[in-house]
This record gives structure tokens, C-alpha cells and sequence, in this order.
């Protein structure tokens, strides 16, 4: 094998790299993003959370310094509303998870097509 070959080789090489590298880079990009608005929903389900413990809390105060009765319907409809936000917050953990896995698989296949070829 010549010089000529080899700087051939070696350059073919370097761009498999370089090819590789900006695969693995776009791929891990793209996850961040949208792992990072999931844990944005996330935290806005826990925000959302806490301020109806805030409403149920200044609704309990309420009743027991003034005497106020509590509606029912109000206790029954703050529930269902943090069980709402608690299936969001269960659905996002989910697409975190699966996020995860795929860009752990795109990775694999990613590094499979290196050697590959």
C-alpha cells in the first residue's frame, strides 16, 4: 500500500468519524429538547398541584374561622382536578422513559452503521 492510499484510507476514516459524530450529536440534540419540555410539563402539573392545596387549604381556613361550609362538589372537583395533573405528570415520566430508550437505540444503530460500512 502507497502513501496515496493510505492518506486515502485515513481520510475516509476521519469523515466516517466526523459523520458519526454529527449523527450522535443531532440525535442527543433532539432528545434534550424534548425531554427538557416534558420536565417542563411536569413541573407545570407540581405548580398547578400546589396551587389547588393552596385553594383547598384557604377553603378549610375559611371554615373553620368563619364558619363557611365547604361545598362538596368543590372538594370532589379539586381531587379529580390533581388527579388530572398527576395522570400528566405519569404520562410525561412515560415519554421521558421511552425518549430515553430510543435515543439510547438510535445511538446503537448509530454506532453499528460506523462499522458497518
Amino acid at each position: 500500500m502507497n502513501f496515496f492510499d493510505k492518506m486515502k484510507d485515513l481520510a475516509e476514516d476521519a469523515s466516517k468519524t466526523v459523520a458519526t459524530t454529527s449523527k450522535t450529536l443531532t440525535a442527543k440534540a433532539d432528545s434534550k429538547l424534548k425531554i427538557n419540555s416534558l420536565n417542563k410539563e411536569i413541573e407545570e402539573a407540581r405548580v398547578s398541584i400546589r396551587k389547588v392545596h393552596e385553594k383547598v387549604g384557604k377553603a378549610f381556613l375559611d371554615e373553620y374561622r368563619n364558619q363557611n361550609k365547604m361545598e362538596d362538589n368543590f372538594i370532589i372537583d379539586s381531587i379529580n382536578e390533581i388527579s388530572g395533573y398527576e395522570d400528566k405528570i405519569t404520562k410525561a415520566k412515560l415519554k421521558i422513559e421511552e425518549e430515553e430508550n430510543a435515543l439510547y437505540e438510535k445511538l446503537q444503530d448509530i454506532e453499528r452503521d460506523k462499522y458497518d460500512n
